[in-house]
């Protein structure tokens, strides 16, 4: 028989274990969930991953991780590296694969372990296909110009379409793997106006996501402006027109007639970019490659820039001794 202080002994002790068990249930509850953090999302077999199971908790005794519901042995530090081969191994596979972490950690609460609740999943991607290789025919373009653009799988592996992608600009564009574009129609890809430098790479589906391929650049230049002369031939007394048409395009700043023997430069109207002059006052402005003399003729030679930097558009002018 037990005694009545013995019973009420019993009822205290366990009214104090569920007081303990019912603090350790909120306690787990209120462990902020975790987090698992790799440091590449996408791997060869022989690459290695760091994989760390972050919380804001500040005083964690061990961390645990689960690859693909697979427990690995618990440790202290919450930071683990794998291999490609290693992660394959645990999942049974033995080439490709996408694989599943997460992880949970410990926590000391007096003699005892209260655990997080689990992460979410991260998943891991093993791959063993080659990257393509990106060339282009020409890097330096204008709007006008139409680039080759040519992600090169290796021999073999059999596929026609290619997933091309500009860096920090637009959604993945799927071509074949050889596609020739227009400059503008990169830009507009991109989102972006001349000029611009465009960063490329591209890739190639085989089951699975192949690596990127190598990085290229492509650079975009401002069109040339038209230089219209009429007429080319002409003699001291003749009027010719010179015409420095801007492409539409182009948001101009300045427009410039730039004399090439003489490096004179003229800066000229933008809004009406046509002059008018004679024959006689190229000469006599020093705007020719010669003076008059007894040579039969003269060329002035020019260049219309809408900036100084860009490419010009470059006229030969001929002037004839009239008689």
């Amino acid at each position: 028989m037990f005694s009545i202080q013995s019973i009420q002994s019993f009822i205290m002790a366990l009214e104090l274990l569920f007081f303990i068990l019912l603090n350790l249930s909120y306690e787990a509850r209120a462990l902020p969930q975790p987090k698992v953090e790799v440091d590449r999302l996408l791997i060869t077999e022989t690459d290695s991953v760091t994989l760390k199971c972050s919380t804001s908790y500040v005083n964690v005794d061990q961390c645990v991780f689960y690859i693909e519901n697979k427990k690995m042995s618990a440790a202290s530090s919450c930071v683990e590296t794998l291999t490609g081969s290693e992660l394959l191994r645990m999942t049974e596979n033995l080439s490709s694969a996408e694989v599943k972490v997460k992880c949970f950690y410990s926590v000391k609460y007096g003699a005892l372990d209260v655990t997080s609740s689990d992460s979410e999943s991260t998943i891991i991607s093993i791959n063993n296909l080659v990257p393509p290789t990106l060339t282009v025919n020409q890097p330096v373009i204008t709007e006008t110009d139409s680039v080759t653009l040519d992600c090169q799988p290796p021999s073999s592996v059999l596929v026609t379409e290619c997933h091309f992608l500009i860096v920090g600009g637009s959604q993945l564009q799927r071509f074949n793997c050889q596609k020739t574009l227009k400059g503008g129609e990169i830009l507009s890809l991109a989102k972006r106006r001349s000029p611009a430098n465009l960063n490329l790479t591209c890739f190639y589906l085989d089951g699975h996501q192949s690596p990127n391929s190598n990085l290229l650049t492509i650079i975009i230049q401002i069109p040339p402006p038209e230089l219209i002369v009429n007429p080319q031939l002409i003699t001291e007394t003749d009027l010719v027109t010179l015409n420095c048409g801007t492409p539409s395009s182009v948001s101009v700043d300045k427009c410039f007639l730039y004399f090439i023997t003489s490096k004179i430069t003229k800066i000229i109207s933008c809004e009406q970019p046509i002059i008018i002059i004679t024959g006689f006052g190229l000469v006599a402005s020093s705007l020719a490659t010669g003076a008059l003399g007894p040579a039969p003729e003269l060329t002035a030679q020019f260049e219309c820039l809408v900036r100084p930097s860009q490419p010009p558009s470059t006229k030969t002018i001929k002037i004839i001794h009239a008689c």
